[in-house]
């Protein structure tokens, strides 16, 4: 996901990790065009899941299916308050990671009790708007510090200040 593609195009340069990025995303779009056609000609046009598909194409393996779903999900779910508890508390410099894992697994569990995932249209169109925030941030600070290399790197708190000084 998007955790490892700083690292991926550090290996892959930037030319291939863009070219890469293309392919993957492809892909999975592809995926999930497969995904609702089964749907579609399993007559399950309203829950386009992979549940629904695997009760119909493999009744028998259904279960292991939605299995390996909630086990992946979980996994990611957990990836993503590991990095809350170690990025927040140095970009903040208050409280413990512990402290940072709590509060987000707080704000975040009533948005993953939803019946229907249209309750989380306005989460995600905040999390894209995020998503572009910090796009921004790292095509800014590539062009006003990128060019020499590590010895110009500002510290933790210029960044900070330049981010409440926009604000």
């Amino acid at each position: 996901g998007m955790l490892g593609l700083p690292k991926a195009f550090e290996n892959a340069g930037a030319v291939m990790g863009c070219i890469l990025l293309i392919i993957f995303a492809s892909l999975s779009g592809f995926g999930l065009y497969l995904l609702a056609s089964s749907a579609r000609l399993c007559n399950r046009v309203d829950d386009a899941s992979f549940r629904a598909v695997a009760e119909i194409a493999s009744p028998r393996f259904s279960a292991l299916i939605d299995a390996a779903v909630a086990i992946k999900c979980f996994g990611v779910a957990t990836s993503y308050l590991i990095v809350v508890g170690d990025a927040v508390p140095r970009v903040i410099g208050t409280f413990s990671r512990n402290f940072w894992i709590i509060l987000s697994t707080i704000f975040i569990s009533p948005l993953c009790l939803l019946d229907k995932l249209d309750g989380l249209k306005f989460t995600s169109a905040l999390s894209l708007l995020f998503v572009a925030y910090l796009t921004g941030m790292i095509i800014t600070y590539r062009f006003s510090y990128g060019h020499c290399g590590e010895n110009c790197m500002p510290s933790n708190q210029t960044l900070i200040n330049l981010r409440l000084a926009k604000t």
